[in-house]
């Protein structure tokens, strides 16, 4: 699980992998985005072609990503202790959305 204080800059590397334990090669990706829930229940959405999610190392092979959230995007996140986000990955006319339930622990600032 990953932590995120609101107010802070985070970094959230992720490892796309199919149940099968074969890696998602992102070699042919049009656009990548990620969602997370804001406290008033809209969604936040931050993009590949935005700036906002890097290919780690630029190896698409190895289907790591980077989802870069300023402290702006952070303030705007609801609090919660088990929190769950989506990445969407646009490949020309192919999606897949990929859940990561339950692996943030988005916490207030003291």
């Amino acid at each position: 699980m990953l932590k995120i204080v609101v107010g802070e800059d985070k970094k959230i590397p992720v490892h796309l992998q199919f149940e099968d334990g074969k890696v998602k090669n992102l070699t042919n990706v049009t656009e990548i985005s990620a969602i997370f829930i804001k406290t008033d229940g809209s969604k936040l959405t931050k993009t590949k072609t935005g700036g906002a999610i890097t290919i780690e190392d630029d190896i698409p092979q190895n289907g790591n990503i980077i989802i870069a959230l300023g402290d702006v995007d952070t303030t705007l996140l609801k609090v919660n202790a088990k929190a769950s986000f989506e990445i969407e990955i646009d490949e020309g006319t192919d999606k897949t959305i990929v859940q990561i339930i339950e692996q943030l622990e988005i916490v207030k600032r003291i």
